[in-house]
């Protein structure tokens, strides 16, 4: 029942947001996640780690590729430490908003990823390779697959911002 009502909560959080993409400068408030479409785990990581990264990929048609400079088989066109914790709540609240926004965990099939996230979390290394187009995002612990989630694309433009802000080179855009 309790679960119900988060759940029912969430989803009434979550029709404040639809079709508003926030001004810059905009605070973000997200409302708590079920466990099933953030794991606890996750939201740790994310909120808590160290040593955050952001990545620009090369979505390569949705293939992966071996070779040297390659974030799980797609090409890293270039990567950022994000130091400042204002930066990093802000990347993390985009991509927790994106989430909410999908509870249903809608996702197409292409999975084409550009963007990725690599924080260090007590003593673990935590992956995350993120296709805004499809909606899919792969979750890794330590190199091992450890599940997925499914957000929107709401928090891709602030990551493109971040990345532009480091001078980092952008994939091509998604076919509309």
């Amino acid at each position: 029942m309790l679960r119900d009502v988060t759940l029912l909560l969430a989803v009434a959080g979550v029709s404040s947001f639809a079709g508003c993409i926030p001004s810059e400068n905009a605070a973000v408030q997200v409302v708590a996640l079920p466990e099933e479409a953030l794991p606890s785990a996750t939201a740790q990581a994310l909120e808590h780690g160290t040593e955050f990264e952001l990545l620009s990929l090369e979505p390569n048609g949705g293939q992966e590729t071996e070779g040297e400079n390659r974030f799980h088989g797609f090409e890293i066109l270039g990567a950022t430490a994000i130091n400042d914790r204002a930066t990093q709540a802000e990347i993390v609240s985009a991509f927790e908003r994106g989430i909410a926004d999908n509870l249903e965990g809608v996702g197409a099939a292409c999975f084409a990823p550009r963007h990725g996230i690599r924080v260090t979390h007590d003593g673990n290394v935590h992956e995350f390779l993120i296709c805004f187009e499809c909606w899919i995002t792969k979750w890794y612990i330590n190199g091992k697959d450890a599940g997925g989630m499914s957000p929107t694309s709401v928090a891709q433009p602030v990551f493109d911002r971040v990345l532009r802000k480091a001078s980092i080179r952008l994939p091509k855009p998604a076919r509309a």
